[in-house]
């Protein structure tokens, strides 16, 4: 929603309303699905855990369902893991972005492998890592 105010000559002043909507429109054709993990970024929480920030950009021209089954987030320190994190189901419309965050415990510090994997609804997956210091 959006509120526009302006100052007429008189007392008083005018607001006028104005509403968007966004509208979802199917053409036929051939279309592009391409979600990406553009980047990640650490910073330190109250209480001792770290917060990760992982941005996801929609490059593709359709509607993408990110989180649940289709985002999952692995934690790995020498071959362990030390920390998996899945995510509530958000649209992502396209050519946007989206910063999905989670939380880590206090006791997972040092050095991390962050793997971030998306499925996509065709079955295939793709899988980005990143070296963390936690």
């Amino acid at each position: 929603m959006l509120l526009t105010a302006t100052a007429p000559a008189r007392r008083g002043i005018a607001v006028a309303m104005r509403v968007g909507l966004v509208v979802t429109v199917r053409v036929g054709g051939r279309s592009t699905r391409r979600v990406e993990v553009i980047a990640t970024r650490v910073r330190p929480t109250p209480g001792g855990g770290r917060l990760i920030a992982v941005t996801l950009a929609n490059r593709g021209e359709r509607i993408e369902s990110i989180g649940g089954a289709s985002l999952a987030v692995t934690l790995e320190r020498r071959g362990r893991i030390v920390g998996r994190f899945r995510f509530v189901r958000r649209q992502l419309l396209p050519h946007t972005r989206a910063v999905v965050a989670f939380r880590t415990r206090p006791t997972v510090h040092g050095p991390v492998v962050a793997r971030i994997m998306i499925v996509r609804p065709d079955g295939r997956t793709t899988a980005r890592t990143f070296r963390l210091r936690l």
